[in-house]
């Protein structure tokens, strides 16, 4: 598995903890970090992945 596809995986763990405790500044945060990788054709995400982004 690539790095950023790794890195990618691991934010998208640590957005579900977020949202868990209720941190949503955290989320958006590294919602937006995801969102820069894939737009810059760096990494791609799964369709249940956007989904997860688009829910917060």
């Amino acid at each position: 598995m690539p790095d950023t596809t790794t890195a990618t995986t691991e934010l998208l763990d640590a957005i579900r903890i977020f949202l868990e405790q209720g941190n949503l500044e955290e989320a958006r945060f590294l919602r937006e970090a995801i969102r820069e990788s894939v737009a810059s054709g760096d990494d791609w995400i799964t369709s249940a992945e956007s989904t997860l982004l688009d829910t917060f």
